[in-house]
């Protein structure tokens, strides 16, 4: 046998350095000399025989890492490196809510922090507008859907990132003329009222004998003031409307139009 005079001398650098964040990936490179086996033990239960093996901390803690080299043409033909700690960092938890739930239009909205082991946070509310507080507020100048995302970090600087949906509904209104001129002259020809942000609606007419001149349930309805494609005669309608706004509201209204000719 040839043996060779002295001892192995292991070295090993670590990419990235020694600590990080769950889940957190470490590539251990061999830098020692005439190392022809090797044994790594990476302190969480799991080993290596590879040379410069990739390993993955999934749970936060303190980690030893110890590596044995070994050679049978040398004297001593084992040696022996301990690394130093291996320190994975807890991950903050993300989570909120937010009241109401849904908005409306112009209508404050809460935002809640419920995160966990968190010390900063970064809020995107879908417009455009960013907060760094931990329990904002905002309004929405424009009804729709919005995308809101929560980034929080701790005292580590490990991230956790949560983002919902928020649908900003439009604020309902129902208003109604008094009176109209269905004469042909091109103003105001036809009753109609003022009405946005409603998902469901209906309108009655009655004439003075509580006969029922017009009904309809769609929301962009007009009325020429005609029953049955006869001209209804000058005279005061009541009109009786019962909707339902996107913002929950709901509609009951009565009232009189006067149609003048």
């Amino acid at each position: 046998f040839e043996f060779t005079f002295g001892q192995l001398n292991l070295e090993v650098t670590a990419t990235p350095e020694y600590q990080g964040c769950a889940p957190f990936t470490v590539e251990f490179i061999d830098g020692s000399a005439g190392v022809v086996e090797y044994f790594w033990d990476f302190g969480d239960g799991t080993t290596s025989t590879e040379s410069d093996p990739v390993h993955t901390y999934e749970d936060p803690g303190s980690y030893v890492v110890t590596l044995i080299g070994y050679n049978p043409d040398y004297c001593i033909p084992y040696d022996t490196l301990t690394l130093d700690f291996i320190d994975v960092f807890d991950l903050p938890t993300a989570g909120f809510i937010f009241t109401p739930d849904p908005p409306s239009l112009f209508q404050e909205v809460d935002f809640t922090d419920a995160s966990l082991n968190e010390t900063t946070w970064f809020w995107t509310f879908g417009d455009g507008a960013i907060s760094t507080e931990e329990n904002p507020s905002h309004q929405y100048a424009t009804p729709g859907n919005y995308k809101v995302c929560l980034v929080v970090e701790n005292a580590a600087g490990c991230q956790d990132s949560i983002c919902d949906s928020i649908e900003v509904l439009e604020v309902s209104l129902f208003d109604s003329p008094n009176a109209f001129s269905p004469n042909g002259d091109g103003v105001n020809d036809f009753y109609i009222p003022v009405s946005f942000g409603l998902q469901s609606f209906e309108i009655f007419i009655y004439n003075r004998w509580g006969e029922m001149v017009f009904y309809s349930n769609d929301i962009d309805f007009n009325w020429d003031g005609k029953f049955n494609d006869v001209e209804q005669g000058m005279d005061t309608y009541v009109y009786i409307v019962n909707g339902l706004g996107k913002d929950g509201v709901s509609y009951y209204k009565q009232g009189n139009i006067t149609l003048v000719r």
